[in-house]
């Protein structure tokens, strides 16, 4: 059985191809300068996408460094992080912190800034809401903004299969093969996905019935996992590694159940298909 594991929020910024964000700590340091600060808060937004919750003091402190950064050459990542923490706020309804969200990210690009990087945090806030279907223009746009870097194209490839966006997975795929970068893992993902004979309408459709579930079960996404064995591709969403695992248990049955109702309401067969739920980081 082949296995690979994909993450579009988890390892956050450095798997989105903003490493550079994750470079400085600010312990320590009497003079503290505005990159350190960009750098201390991208660290921060990073391990937030591994927890469940962010408690009041920690958004408070958060948001209060992220303030620091206004009015000088950083300042775009001060209105970025502002916006990231939005979808953490527990007194907003999923559609108030994304609008909040989206606002802050406004206002960054009003700012000198980089566009691949604010794209980046709002697809991760998109991700933390299991805002599919909202991410597919967004999700082209950053393979275009990704230049030919390849730790952002590489990134670019596990946005498009939380999406599941076929297409574009094998356009980013070959890009990278083309700047003589191993795809290996990446190609043979590409193609037990293609292989399955599923549309990739349907592909989109059955993951965002997935993202539907787990927001049910209030579980966070945190990476994807494909395993293939002989014709069978196995499609795991993997959760936060602090979810309750009892919920994961429930979900995973759960999703099995909307793929089985979405194949009988669409005619189609899945059966090359297993699509569930599992807790990041379980030795199973």
């Amino acid at each position: 059985m082949r296995h690979f594991a994909f993450a579009p929020a988890a390892g956050g910024a450095e798997l989105l191809g903003v490493s550079w964000l994750v470079c400085v700590r600010i312990q320590h340091m009497k003079i503290i300068q505005p990159q350190t600060i960009a750098s201390y808060l991208g660290e921060q937004l990073d391990a937030a996408y591994y927890a469940s919750h962010l408690n009041s003091f920690k958004l408070k402190r958060l948001t209060a460094e992220a303030e620091k950064l206004f009015n000088t050459p950083e300042a775009y990542m001060g209105y970025v992080t502002l916006g990231a923490l939005a979808v953490f706020d527990d007194n907003l309804t999923d559609d108030e912190k994304l609008s909040a969200a989206e606002k802050k990210f406004d206002i960054a690009r009003q700012c000198p800034h980089d566009a691949y990087v604010v794209d980046a945090f709002l697809f991760n806030s998109l991700v933390r809401l299991h805002r599919r279907e909202q991410a597919y223009a967004l999700a082209e746009r950053l393979f275009s903004l990704a230049g030919d870097m390849p730790e952002r194209l590489y990134a670019c490839f596990n946005r498009s299969l939380f999406t599941g966006q076929l297409n574009l997975m094998g356009r980013i795929t070959d890009r990278l093969e083309k700047l003589g970068k191993d795809v290996k893992k990446e190609r043979e993902t590409f193609m037990a996905l293609s292989a399955l004979g599923v549309a990739e309408e349907h592909l989109k459709g059955l993951l965002v019935e997935a993202g539907r579930v787990m927001k049910q079960f209030n579980l966070f996404h945190s990476a994807d996992r494909i395993d293939t064995d002989d014709n069978i591709a196995y499609l795991t969403l993997l959760a936060i590694p602090d979810s309750d695992p009892e919920a994961v248990a429930d979900c995973d049955i759960a999703i099995s159940r909307a793929k089985v109702r979405y194949a009988l309401e669409h005619g189609l067969d899945l059966s090359k298909l297993v699509i569930g739920c599992e807790l990041a980081g379980a030795n199973l």
